[in-house]
């Protein structure tokens, strides 16, 4: 009898704590009519085949909305299982599983990246004048390391491996990742949090996904979400396929990154709720969530200008930086692929917004185009209004 009130007290402990407990509500189109409306106008304008979208109300998931097909051939509706590439919002699900590591005491955010990195390390350079990059630094874009982003690889091409990406060596089609100014200063950096999944991956000993899987996504339960680049089987007809604009779709479909750090994660909105909604929680000191209120709140503190570890910082409720923001956010770029996060650090409402359309990266990173974020920026705006966010 003892054994079974223990395990039913278990069970119970394990239902009221989870941090995954509040967010498993609603899994349906909720918006109202006028949004509804507004949107799909709104889509029609920018040429936009498909969003998915959760909000977040009072910590938990108040309703979602999917708009349009996932193939435009196919006509198939997105739904709550529909999978977009998240681009950078990849970058602070791996913050999350660094600072978990730091938390399991296997990794300090202020000691030298070097001590950590067995199969590659950062070379010496001019601008590091005896002094080293740190986990933090490389967190927080302010470690002074180059590559801002990455744009993959066509299915059919030879893929390079890590090592070949961190050294700018062919097949690699981006450059070598290497500190080109002090650290301290603010330089957004894909090849960072490169260095940061070969950090892991030296620390672990288990591929990239594999750990991410048993860090951050199996504990918060976002069970369709993946950071394997080859697709599980059952996870490949609800790809969302991805486009540029015109309704252009990509010749081989989804990108391959290398970068899984970076630029590497499959999911949906549904499961980003739940990994905001933990955070969010542990900044209101809930000490049951993948992060500590201490580590959660170390995320929120602004290194440098307005980058946190991992997320921009001290946003107002649009995304843009003020002086004293109450908002935390991010926007995520793959090629035919562009989503948004923003969340209150304070109030418990955010945003999650992923679409099947971007601008070519290449050109945008020549700067042959310049980057065109109105239609996530105006969708934020109108959340933010009709949700009446503070």
């Amino acid at each position: 009898m003892h054994n079974i009130r223990s395990g039913l007290l278990i069970v119970l402990c394990w239902v009221l704590f989870s941090p995954v407990f509040a967010v498993e509500r609603i899994i349906e189109n909720t918006a109202d009519q006028r949004f509804s409306r507004w949107i799909k106008r709104t889509m029609k304008q920018y040429e936009v085949p498909s969003v998915s979208i959760v909000v977040i109300k009072d910590y938990k998931i108040a309703w979602a909305g999917y708009y349009g097909v996932n193939n435009i051939l196919t006509e198939q509706h997105v739904s709550d299982s529909t999978l977009y590439q998240a681009g950078s919002i990849s970058k602070p699900i791996t913050a999350v599983a660094v600072l978990k590591s730091v938390q399991e005491g296997r990794l300090s955010l202020d000691n030298d990246v070097n001590d950590y990195l067995q199969s590659w390390t950062v070379a010496d350079s001019p601008f590091l004048q005896d002094d080293f990059v740190t986990v933090r630094e490389l967190l927080s874009h302010t470690g002074g390391v180059n590559v801002s982003g990455f744009i993959g690889y066509d299915k059919s091409a030879s893929l390079p491996t890590l090592n070949d990406v961190l050294n700018g060596r062919p097949p690699a089609n981006s450059p070598e990742i290497k500190v080109v100014q002090p650290p301290g200063k603010y330089l957004y950096s894909g090849g960072g949090y490169t260095i940061l999944q070969q950090v892991l991956m030296d620390v672990y000993q288990r591929s990239f996904p594999d750990i991410m899987n048993r860090l951050v996504l199996q504990p918060l339960s976002m069970t369709h979400s993946t950071f394997m680049q080859k697709l599980p089987e059952d996870f490949q007809g609800d790809v969302a396929t991805p486009y540029r604009p015109g309704y252009n779709s990509l010749k081989e479909g989804p990108h391959v990154y290398v970068s899984e750090a970076a630029a590497g994660l499959w999911t949906t909105p549904f499961d980003l709720a739940k990994f905001i909604i933990s955070i969010q929680e542990a900044l209101r000191n809930d000490p049951y969530q993948i992060l500590t209120p201490d580590s959660a709140k170390t995320m929120m503190t602004p290194e440098a200008e307005h980058m946190g570890l991992g997320f921009f910082v001290n946003m107002d409720r649009y995304g843009k930086p003020v002086k004293k923001g109450n908002y935390f956010s991010l926007g995520g770029q793959n090629e035919g692929y562009r989503s948004m996060v923003i969340a209150s650090q304070r109030d418990g409402c955010g945003a999650i917004i992923m679409t099947n359309m971007s601008t070519d990266g290449r050109l945008i990173m020549s700067g042959k185009i310049k980057d065109d974020w109105t239609f996530i920026d105006l969708v934020v705006q109108h959340i933010a209004d009709m949700e009446e966010w503070r």
